[in-house]
């Protein structure tokens, strides 16, 4: 099989009003420090989130350790502290303007995208599939377009946002589509289209540096893989798990063939893949890849 890996986005909540706790630097500290399966931990853009990476698997019992002994951990540190640690694509609560962590990068953002940042309190799951040609993965990218609201319909984690039922499964999903580049990439002739396409975009819209473009697939720039962005940030390591592995499942798929469904049916089916309606997404999949 070919080798993944995964990265989750947490948010900790205080139990009582599950709004956000400003306490990523303090158990970032203390993560890093102390545990092997801690060591990918990184800040987020808030300071009441954290990031963690996991090591590369190339097989899933590998990867269900290394989540639920991580998970473990994460759960240990933020009781000791007296707040929830939360894979959620989005709290049921927020509380005026989130405090952004304090590093260049993240008030660059800051700046940038100030509109935006009262409701960017949004958290995802990102799985990178290894493949080890560049336009290889270009093929990939391409195929695994006509997937993604099926990924997304199957791992919609957020439906509340300012304590109320918003409607949508994944209330993450709609926040992302403010972003100058987000939703599905465009279709790339080979590596060096992708690569000349995409550092066009810096300096545009926001878009400072390559980190900063945000399409639900991607290539890694550091990493021979494709990285799907797609899915909300899970409550539970076996639903990460699971998504890991349909999307391992759907890279592979992807260099098989497949046809595209054009842009605009893709951008209704995302919409449609973030909201309740997994039947008439499911008729779409039939259609699109019959």
């Amino acid at each position: 099989m070919r080798t993944f890996g995964i990265e989750e986005e947490f948010i900790f909540l205080k139990p009582t009003t599950l709004r956000p706790a400003n306490v990523g630097e303090a158990l970032h500290t203390e993560l890093l420090g102390h545990s092997a399966v801690s060591r990918f931990v990184s800040h987020e853009f808030l300071a009441a989130q954290i990031e963690r990476s996991t090591p590369v698997f190339d097989r899933f019992e590998q990867a269900s350790a290394d989540l639920l002994a991580f998970r473990f951990r994460l759960a240990r540190a933020a009781e000791a502290r007296a707040v929830l640690a939360s894979g959620v694509g989005a709290p049921l609560q927020t509380e005026g303007w989130p405090e952004v962590t304090n590093a260049e990068r993240y008030h660059t953002v800051e700046t940038e995208f100030w509109g935006l940042v009262p409701d960017h309190l949004i958290n995802g799951l990102h799985v990178h599939v290894g493949i080890p040609n560049r336009d290889t993965e270009i093929h990939a990218l391409n195929r695994v377009r006509v997937w993604l609201p099926t990924l997304l319909a199957l791992a919609v984690n957020s439906p509340f946002w300012l304590g109320a039922d918003t409607g949508f499964s994944s209330w993450r999903s709609v926040h992302m589509r403010r972003w100058s580049t987000i939703g599905c990439p465009p279709i790339f002739t080979d590596a060096a289209d992708y690569d000349r396409r995409i550092r066009r975009l810096v300096g545009v819209g926001g878009t400072y540096d390559l980190r900063t473009i945000s399409w639900n697939a991607r290539l890694a720039e550091d990493h021979p893989t494709v990285e799907i962005r797609v899915c909300d940030a899970q409550l539970g390591a076996p639903s990460t798990l699971l998504l890991a592995a349909l999307t391992s499942a759907v890279v592979t798929t992807a260099l098989r063939g497949g046809k595209d469904i054009g842009a605009e049916r893709q951008r209704a089916a995302m919409r449609a893949g973030g909201q309740s309606a997994l039947a008439a997404l499911f008729g779409h999949a039939r259609t699109a890849h019959v």
